[in-house]
């Protein structure tokens, strides 16, 4: 957790989203690294998912600063979100055009992934817009 904080580089006055349900391994480093650096955690509502306008709104209006999450959900915001400093993509291949649409100066994203069976985290390459 020690390690995964300091690469994600979660800072004590982050509000980190927490909406991967806790049955998904990844779950483990969005609630813990954020506990670790003492930044806050700002749980989805009970209910269903939160996707596109209504997981922005609910985004915004919380100043969320960092996000955990798959690229599926990530794809259904249409407009940025000028507070998130940072943002993990996981569970699945994140396409280009994604990266993007989302990289700014400023904004740490990365896009990491580790077997269940071995670990939550075993690489985590740092996102650019222009491919390698």
């Amino acid at each position: 957790m020690r390690v995964a904080s300091q690469v994600y580089g979660i800072r004590w006055q982050d509000r980190v989203y927490q909406g991967l349900t806790i049955a998904f391994d990844f779950s483990f480093e969005e609630i813990w690294v954020p506990w670790i650096c003492g930044a806050t955690l700002v749980p989805k509502p009970p209910g269903g998912s939160l996707l596109g306008a209504e997981l922005h709104e609910f985004l915004t209006s919380r100043q969320v600063t960092a996000m955990c999450c798959v690229p599926t959900l990530l794809a259904t915001l249409e407009e940025d979100l000028p507070r998130l400093r940072f943002l993990l993509v996981s569970g699945e291949a994140c396409p280009q055009d994604l990266i993007t649409r989302w990289h700014r100066p400023g904004r740490r994203f990365l896009n990491v992934y580790g077997p269940t069976e071995a670990t939550v985290t075993a690489t985590g390459p740092r996102c650019t817009r222009t491919k390698r």
